[in-house]
């Protein structure tokens, strides 16, 4: 799972799932409180194109067996850059 939400939420989704990946921006906490900050870099549509690509790089596929999923509101076309012919967007 590849997601431009945040951990709190998909730690949750890909351990109920079993998903053998997972990444989402993460939250700053400082002494038990929100900053508003992230951790790390923001998982944007260029972020996520790179980490589907290094997804099929890890798990040995070529990007032409990976399909992709997303909102077609968010993000319909960078994230299809990395896998232009299996790219779903719904509504």
């Amino acid at each position: 799972m590849i997601s431009g939400g945040f951990t709190h939420f998909t730690d949750h989704l890909a351990e109920r799932f079993k998903f053998d990946h997972a990444y989402a921006n993460e939250l700053e906490v400082r002494n038990g409180r929100l900053t508003g900050e992230l951790v790390g870099d923001i998982v944007d549509a260029e972020a996520k194109a790179r980490l589907l690509g290094l997804i099929a790089y890890i798990e040995g596929l070529p990007l032409e067996q990976i399909v992709a999923v997303s909102e077609v509101q968010r993000s319909p076309d960078r994230q299809s850059t990395a896998c232009p012919d299996n790219f779903i967007a719904h509504r």
